[in-house]
């Protein structure tokens, strides 16, 4: 990000489903004095606009091509924007504007352009941008889903972020370097930044990506594989196991009944 000479304090925008790259998006933006900013996948065109613009982003991170798109058709209205970066797929060099073919790169090209950056002033080095940082400063931006009006940003703090995360972790008693959890929930809510983003770093914590389709069923199958010694989520997806536990039940003879009932009477 350095490497691209966006101005200290603006905007990364990202956009796309949970993954090793949304993570190293978040925390190099962070490290850098950037502030990532998560938008939700579902957002238009017109809605990302709008966090492009009130979060004052210079770069884009990008999932696929359906979020590129969004992106290019709003590019020539979001001025400030120097570059969108795609992490899930090939660069689709077919839907880009001539002019635009050279601010779409691939993040494997994008981290290499970290690795191979020189910083030629002490002010505009990694170490020096770190040091200067401190707990009561914006950490980053997360906005509502907008389904109201437009989106409302609001400013969470570093110290914010490590102090939730951190009694989170211990409230449950967090087994410090030997959790696993499953990263599902869509990581541009806050619920979902303190468990799976700060909390997993803070807690060492192995975390497994779920794909795109899990709130659609499949996530069962990732908790089995995963087997998650810890499992944050929201009321409907609690309502949603519940439901299915009881469609399992319904199916169950007169025995199983029998021994569901007993458990639930004992807990």
């Amino acid at each position: 990000m350095l490497a691209l000479g966006l101005t200290a304090h603006s905007a990364v925008n990202i956009i796309g489903f949970n993954s090793p790259e949304w993570n190293i998006s978040f925390f190099g933006s962070i490290f850098a004095s950037y502030l990532p900013v998560g938008i939700y996948t579902t957002n238009s065109p017109e809605a990302c606009k709008y966090i492009v613009l009130h979060s004052e982003a210079e770069l884009i991170v990008a999932e696929d091509e359906e979020q590129l798109k969004k992106f290019l058709s709003i590019w020539d209205e979001t001025p400030r924007v120097k570059m969108i970066v795609m992490y899930s797929e090939a660069i689709p060099t077919q839907v880009i504007p001539e002019n635009r073919k050279n601010q779409v790169i691939l993040f494997s090209d994008f981290l290499t352009l970290g690795k191979n950056y020189v910083a030629t002033s002490p002010e505009i080095s990694l170490d020096y941008r770190m040091k200067k940082q401190k707990p009561g400063n914006c950490c980053t931006l997360v906005y509502t889903s907008g389904t109201t009006g437009p989106p409302k940003g609001v400013m969470i703090s570093h110290d914010n972020y490590t102090w939730t995360s951190s009694y989170f972790l211990n409230k449950f008693g967090c087994d410090f370097g030997n959790e696993r959890i499953v990263s599902y929930l869509p990581l541009s809510h806050v619920a979902a930044q303190i468990i799976d983003v700060t909390g997993s770093l803070i807690a060492g914590c192995e975390v497994t990506f779920a794909t795109p389709d899990a709130l659609q069923g499949t996530l069962v199958e990732f908790l089995k594989e995963a087997r998650p010694t810890l499992f944050f989520s929201v009321p409907r997806v609690w309502e949603k196991i519940e439901e299915k536990m009881k469609l399992m039940a319904s199916k169950n003879n007169f025995v199983l009944k029998s021994m569901g009932f007993q458990l639930k009477t004992y807990y």
